[in-house]
C-alpha cells in the first residue's frame, strides 16, 4: 500500500498539468539541487563590502525600508527571475480585476462633486516631481480621508507650509510627498501602514500622479513642544470635507533644522533669503525641543550654518 505523501504527490502533479494547459503557470526551468544550495549560500553570506551595515535610523519608516531593501536584495540573489515573476503576476491577476482598479480609483479620489485629480495630473510621469501644489496636498488628504474614514488629519513637512503659504518659491515647494497622519485619536502606526500600502511611494496613485501621501507618526518629525498653540487649520479648496492642522513654517524649519539632509538645508536658506522662514522667531524654538531633538548647542549651530548661507546667498544674486 502505497503511502499518502505518494498520493498528495500525484495530486499536485495533476492540479500543475491542467495549469499549465489552461496557460496558467508557466513551465520554467529547474535548478539542480546542488546548484540551488550553492546559490542559496552565496546569498547567505552576500554582504555590501562598499556600504557599511545601517544600524542607526532617524525613525521606523526609515528602518522598515531599509530592512524590506535588504530582504528583497537577498530574494533577487536567490532567485534572480523574481522581477519578472512579478510583472507576469500583475499583468495575469491585478490589472483585470475590477476590484482592484475600484481601489485605486478611491485611492485616485475621483469621487463625485469634486474635480477630478487624474483628469489634470494622468499625464504626470512617474518619478520625482518638480513642485507640489496645493491641490495636490489637497488630492491626498482627500483620498487618505477615504481610505482611513477619517475627516482630520495633521500635515507635517513641505506640505504643511505649501498648503498654508501664499506665493511660495519653487525651491521650497521641491517635494512628491506629503507628510500626514490621522488626528482623530486613532493607533498612528496601523493608518501609517494603511496609507503608505494605498496611495505612498511606488503605489499604482504614485505612478498615476507622481506624488503620494507617506504615512507618519506624532513622533516623525521633530517639532517644538507647544507647535498646536501656532498651528493653522486648513480646509482646502479640493479636499471636500477634510480637515488639516498644519504647523506654522517657523515650526517646520525647526524640524527641517533637527532632520539637517541637504534638501532640508536648502529649504532652509531658500526659506530665510524670501523671508517665509523667521530667523528671531527659529532661535526661541530651540528651548522648546523635545526630548529626542539634537542638544541646543548642535541646534544653534546649525542654525549659524544656515544663517550664513543665506547671508552669502544673498550677496552673490544680481
Amino acid at each position: 500500500m502505497r503511502g499518502p505523501d505518494v498520493h498528495a504527490k500525484r495530486r499536485v502533479a495533476r492540479s500543475r498539468r491542467r495549469a499549465e494547459a489552461r496557460g496558467l503557470v508557466r513551465v520554467e526551468v529547474v535548478i539542480p539541487k546542488s546548484r540551488a544550495q550553492e546559490l542559496r549560500r552565496l546569498a547567505a553570506s552576500f554582504r555590501f563590502e562598499a556600504i557599511a551595515n545601517k544600524t542607526v535610523f532617524r525613525d521606523r519608516h526609515e528602518r522598515r525600508d531599509y530592512l524590506a531593501a535588504t530582504e528583497v536584495g537577498r530574494m533577487l540573489l536567490n532567485e534572480p527571475d523574481l522581477v519578472r515573476k512579478g510583472v507576469e503576476f500583475i499583468e495575469r491577476h491585478y490589472r483585470p480585476d475590477p476590484r482592484q482598479m475600484a481601489a485605486c480609483h478611491l485611492a485616485a479620489g475621483d469621487t463625485p462633486g469634486l474635480p477630478s485629480a487624474r483628469s489634470r495630473d494622468a499625464a504626470t510621469p512617474y518619478g520625482p516631481r518638480a513642485v507640489i501644489k496645493r491641490r495636490n496636498v489637497d488630492h491626498v488628504l482627500r483620498a487618505a480621508g477615504a481610505i482611513l474614514d477619517c475627516r482630520k488629519f495633521v500635515v507635517v513637512g513641505t506640505g504643511a507650509v505649501v498648503a498654508t503659504t501664499k506665493r511660495l518659491p519653487a525651491g521650497m515647494m521641491m517635494t512628491s510627498e506629503v507628510d500626514l497622519y490621522a488626528d482623530d485619536g486613532r493607533d498612528p502606526d496601523p493608518a501609517a501602514d494603511l496609507i503608505d500600502g494605498t496611495i505612498g511611494r511606488d503605489s499604482p496613485f504614485h505612478q498615476a500622479f507622481g506624488y503620494y501621501g507617506d504615512g507618519v507618526s506624532p513622533n516623525t518629525a521633530l517639532l517644538p513642544r507647544d507647535w498646536r498653540d501656532r498651528a493653522t487649520t486648513y480646509r482646502g479648496a479640493e479636499a471636500g470635507e477634510i480637515v488639516a492642522l498644519c504647523p506654522d513654517a517657523n515650526d517646520i524649519a525647526f524640524a527641517k533644522l533637527c532632520a539637517f539632509r541637504d534638501k532640508d538645508r536648502d529649504w532652509l536658506v531658500e526659506g530665510i533669503q524670501t523671508g517665509i522662514v523667521d530667523l528671531k522667531a527659529v532661535e526661541p524654538l530651540i528651548a522648546k525641543r523635545p526630548a529626542k531633538a539634537p542638544t541646543r548647542d548642535m541646534l544653534r549651530e546649525r542654525l549659524a550654518v544656515i544663517a550664513s548661507r543665506a547671508r552669502l546667498g544673498r550677496r552673490s544674486r544680481p
